[in-house]
């Protein structure tokens, strides 16, 4: 057993009903695992198949949001799925991490599965509802939405989906709400406030425009694209100047195909006109990798080719508009 009573006592005093300290509990657990393999309790491999553990740290990042936290969920929970059984959550907190990193065929693969196993679980049938509706299946979405009303009556999220089915809402429209009523109106009402811009980030990150794609890959003109990164953050190989180096954005081609093809073409322009160059006193630096933040604060990581040693400093950045809001 990796989590003790005492650890989930922890856990559940992080968190209620609504909301929580989940970047606290991410941490609690990342330390947990960490000295429970240094002092021999446990392996990483016997942390990483361990269904509840993988249950809460799923709990932390799904909560938390953001590309690299839902592909965080998404390659640790994978290592679980053989103890999952009849764990209705499993399946839930799984895919809905898949969903947000883009995958929604999967996601809704394992929804099903997840109703399948624990079929009065409801929130798969929650899931269920808005994915059978986007891949045609109105029959089914409406079937999913009253079972859940079933289990859960008058549930406001449930109350939602259905009057959102018959509306004939997009997949987007659909995960653009909280669970409770109260904070669903706040974000329904301020499209501005951080936690909606933080849910749009989310929810631009589910369905890939092909064309979008295509048309921003064009602007920047990458030498490589779709680069292995071990945080999932899109990576693309970009000439600039005298200078070849790593562009690496917090989230995956999805969002990147939505992304503002004028605040892009601003980028590619700053990145032709920087210097990407640092001389000290000794040595000489050059840029390895360019990592774009959401606010703006660019960073860049430099390194000496003779030495090998490296350094980060900041490079010029300008905030990336948010996706339109739903």
């Amino acid at each position: 057993m990796i989590l003790t009573p005492k650890d989930i006592q922890e856990l559940e005093s992080m968190t209620d009903s609504t909301s929580g300290y989940f970047c606290r509990m991410a941490l609690y657990l990342e330390r947990l695992v960490r000295d429970g393999v240094q002092a021999g309790r446990f392996t990483v491999e016997q942390a990483q198949e361990d269904r509840e553990l993988a249950l809460w740290k799923a709990y932390a990042w799904n909560n938390m949001g953001g590309y690299p936290n839902y592909y965080k969920s998404v390659q640790w929970m994978a290592h679980s799925e053989k103890n999952a059984g009849d764990c209705g959550a499993w399946y839930y907190r799984y895919a809905v991490a898949l969903l947000y990193c883009g995958k929604p065929e999967r996601s809704l693969a394992y929804h099903e599965k997840g109703a399948v196993a624990e079929p009065d679980y409801p929130w798969n049938w929650l899931q269920l509802g808005r994915l059978r509706a986007h891949f045609g299946d109105q029959a089914g979405a409406l079937a999913a939405a009253d079972r859940g009303l079933a289990l859960v009556p008058m549930d406001h999220e449930f109350v939602t989906l259905r009057r959102e089915l018959q509306e004939g809402r997009t997949l987007p429209e659909m995960e653009y709400h909280f669970i409770s009523p109260e904070n669903d109106q706040d974000l329904q009402e301020d499209s501005q406030d951080p936690e909606a811009l933080q849910k749009r980030w989310n929810i631009a990150g589910i369905l890939l425009d092909p064309e979008g794609l295509e048309r921003n890959k064009a602007i920047l003109r990458p030498t490589a694209w779709g680069l292995e990164d071990p945080e999932g953050f899109l990576r693309c190989g970009i000439r600039a100047g005298d200078s070849e180096f790593i562009l690496r954005f917090p989230f995956g081609e999805a969002a990147f195909s939505h992304l503002d093809p004028k605040w892009l073409s601003s980028l590619g322009s700053r990145m032709e006109r920087e210097s990407f160059a640092v001389c000290t006193t000794h040595q000489t630096y050059y840029i390895t990798q360019y990592l774009v933040d959401l606010e703006g604060r660019a960073k860049g990581i430099f390194q000496n080719p003779e030495t090998g040693t490296r350094y980060m400093n900041c490079v010029s950045g300008q905030p990336v508009p948010p996706p339109p809001a739903l």
